[in-house]
């Protein structure tokens, strides 16, 4: 039988620090493939292929912020409650929020768009399995030089 977890058992969390975390993460893992789109733009060159190459963490930003914000901050604050903080044990919690948020983005995009509403679906969960992991590192590590 598992023991329950005393409330006196739960860690601390540095408020600043996982909010600032949070934040900071999708702006810096999209923010250096962003700066050459915009060079790009501005002096008119065509990347080709390399702008879909650039876009892409952009794109992957926009589509998972609103999971990330509300599943991904739950799990993390869940986990280090629990005193698990390690890169390790985040990403875990990262990447189990964002299976666990899936089916959600799925019904919203039944709700947008129905007839690609699978397709959308299946994009979102290889977007996230590749995302999550990513953010849910960069959480822990930014996390870790904040607090």
């Amino acid at each position: 039988m598992t023991e329950m977890i005393k409330k006196s058992e739960f860690t601390k969390i540095d408020v600043p620090a996982f909010i600032g975390a949070l934040v900071a993460v999708p702006m810096l893992t999209s923010l250096p493939f962003l700066i050459p789109l915009f060079i790009a733009a501005a002096f008119d060159l065509h990347l080709n292929g390399a702008s879909f190459v650039l876009g892409f963490p952009v794109v992957g930003s926009f589509l998972g912020l609103p999971t990330y914000l509300t599943f991904g901050a739950y799990m993390f604050a869940r986990t280090m409650r629990r005193g698990r903080t390690s890169a390790q044990q985040l990403i875990k919690a990262g990447l189990l929020a964002h299976v666990l948020s899936t089916p959600l983005a799925v019904i919203g995009l039944v709700v947008i768009e129905p007839d690609d509403a699978l397709i959308g679906g299946i994009g979102f969960l290889l977007l996230g399995c590749i995302f999550a992991p990513l953010w849910s590192a960069v959480f822990a590590a930014l996390y870790k030089r904040m607090s």
